[in-house]
């Protein structure tokens, strides 16, 4: 994927995110009608969540603007599909793998090993 590809997708993205984001989704498919939203352990102020096919499976506050959580991470993201990498490589969580500057962490256990995709 190109970062041709990621702009439109996003761009799109940002076109039906107000339409999929009603209090009441009309598109939710219909197997996940008995999803109960208070079940689900969302810390997220705004989510938005739809099955592989694109149907909208949940949404809170979804249709309200707020700013890019991490430009960092979305960078990051977009050198790593314009270097043309394996996607499917595995990568492990070291102990190498922490910031010691500003002493953040992830919720990645220390040698966990996940597709590049993911």
């Amino acid at each position: 994927m190109k970062l041709s590809e990621i702009t439109t997708g996003l761009l799109l993205l940002a076109l039906i995110l107000p339409a999929a984001a009603l209090a009441t989704p009309p598109g939710v498919a219909e197997q996940w009608r008995h999803l109960d939203p208070k079940s689900l352990k969302l810390r997220s102020k705004n989510a938005l969540i739809t099955d592989s096919g694109g149907d909208l499976v949940y949404a809170k506050e979804a249709d309200v603007p707020v700013p890019i959580a991490s430009i960092t991470k979305l960078m990051t993201a977009l050198v790593i599909l314009d270097s043309g990498v394996d996607m499917e490589e595995r990568i492990k969580i070291t102990k190498a793998d922490r910031d010691l500057l500003r002493l953040t962490g992830s919720r990645l256990r220390y040698g966990a090993t996940l597709p590049r995709r993911e």
